[in-house]
């Protein structure tokens, strides 16, 4: 299988599929959820709770195990939820348990797949459907691009610096370790370790090209850095006039 295209395999009923990477299938018709906060990228497993404010019984009961899924962060949560009111870049996903709440509520577990892009709406009620497409990955050998090994390990002397004085960096640096091999993942990994605004996080979901991504991940860390440098010159400067105050106190 060549992961660079897309390859059309039927469903059965009709509907035209991707497998877009292993033995992972998404339609290119999803079910969009609304996501508030933050975006989801790919890559990961994570728990998804719908509350039953936010999504009708019509639509909690089409949404089973191994039903795709497209997660795009709201603009403006103050807001009804629209087409108009949702970012046109959002994560493809697949549940993979599906737990009903005694309040009404939905819990997912998802495994978030590939981005995507919104190419247009083909329901809202009683559920959001839209129609999208995908980007294919660009198979990269990480040991023979330089200019991507060169990008990988500027960001990791970057984590372990940061990690020095933020210790909960240490455990998700050893699964992006992990990951080494696949650049792609390490990315969006790393996205979302981040400490970014909401637009800034939507920026890396929707930076398809790796290189331009791995450049922004770098100044945000490079600029987390220097924060941090900040941070610890003020603890010290603070530290040391408690220290004075202290032994004057004494004298």
């Amino acid at each position: 299988m060549n992961n660079n295209k897309h390859d059309n395999q039927s469903n059965g009923n009709g509907n035209e599929q991707y497998l877009i990477s292993g033995d992972t299938f998404v339609p290119d018709i999803l079910t969009i959820i609304p996501v508030q906060g933050r975006p989801v990228f790919p890559g990961i497993v994570t728990p998804l709770l719908i509350s039953k404010s936010k999504f009708s019984d019509t639509a909690a009961k089409q949404l089973d195990s191994r039903h795709h899924v497209g997660l795009i962060l709201v603009k403006d949560e103050t807001a009804d939820i629209s087409p108009d009111n949702l970012y046109d870049f959002g994560t493809a996903a697949v549940i993979l348990k599906k737990i009903n709440l005694p309040d009404g509520g939905t819990n997912f577990l998802i495994n978030c797949i590939k981005r995507f892009k919104v190419k247009k709406y083909v329901e809202e009620k009683p559920v959001l459907q839209a129609e999208v497409e995908y980007f294919p990955e660009e198979t990269i050998d990480y040991n023979e691009d330089i200019q991507v090994k060169a990008y990988m390990r500027s960001i990791f002397n970057l984590l372990k610096s940061i990690s020095e004085n933020n210790p909960l960096f240490l455990e998700q640096i050893k699964l992006t370790m992990a990951n080494v091999e696949d650049p792609h993942k390490v990315a969006d990994q790393i996205a979302g370790m981040l400490n970014l605004k909401k637009e800034e996080y939507q920026d890396l979901l929707e930076l398809v090209d790796l290189k331009k991504r791995l450049t922004k991940i770098l100044t945000h860390l490079e600029n987390e850095r220097k924060l941090m440098e900040v941070q610890q010159k003020i603890f010290s400067e603070i530290n040391d006039k408690v220290d004075k105050q202290q032994r004057e106190f004494y004298l």
